[in-house]
């Protein structure tokens, strides 16, 4: 079990916001930077997020507590490897006017925690950060949820 750096180089080497405001699959799209602002700095979708990484951590916590004990370990090497391959990329955008700092910050909690989810992946998955995982490869961004979560699905920019 080890934060997967081959991840975030692969995180980091996509053109974040590629695709934005293109449809992608079924997910719901917002049109607008300005409505992807609004929905990603949203307390429902802050909830939603915390919600699906707290289903992962009960699960270890339950099931798999010598490995839960891990976490902050790896935490720490995310936020690391993100600093080195993906932040120069979230600084451009925010330089180049494309996200807001807060929407920046909210991406790199995302990366954070799709790493670290990524570590326990032998003992359970989070279908809620994969598909995370699989918009931003595709160049979107997940900034909100339609529904009430688990139910639902993902709304994309």
């Amino acid at each position: 079990m080890e934060v997967s750096a081959e991840l975030a180089r692969r995180l980091g080497e996509t053109r974040l916001l590629g695709n934005v405001g293109q449809p992608y699959l079924d997910y719901v799209t917002v049109p607008t930077a300005k409505k992807m602002e609004a929905s990603i700095n949203s307390i429902k979708w802050e909830n939603t997020v915390l919600e699906a990484r707290g289903d992962v951590t009960e699960f270890l916590s339950m099931h798999h507590h010598e490995a839960d004990q891990r976490w902050n370990d790896f935490v720490w090497t995310a936020k690391a490897l993100i600093g080195e391959l993906i932040d120069p990329h979230l600084d451009a955008l925010v330089k180049n006017g494309r996200a807001s700092k807060s929407a920046a910050a909210s991406m790199r909690f995302d990366f954070i925690n799709i790493l670290v989810i990524e570590c326990y992946k032998e003992y359970t998955t989070s279908e809620f950060f994969d598909r995370e995982l699989d918009i931003y490869l595709n160049g979107h961004v997940p900034c909100g949820w339609q529904g009430r979560y688990p139910n639902g699905g993902m709304i994309i920019y």
